[in-house]
């Protein structure tokens, strides 16, 4: 777990804290953390 990062914020209305690494993009930690599958790239 080298490397990685706290992030808090809020993803639709609701506060979200989570771990990441600097190589993860927003879409990968959205889809694959945070189970918000929706999320499409483009």
């Amino acid at each position: 777990m080298a490397n990685k990062r706290h992030v808090s914020t809020t993803i639709n209305g609701e506060p979200k804290e989570f771990l990441c690494a600097p190589h993860e993009s927003l879409l990968e930690v959205l889809r694959d953390n945070l189970g918000l599958t929706g999320s499409k790239e483009g």
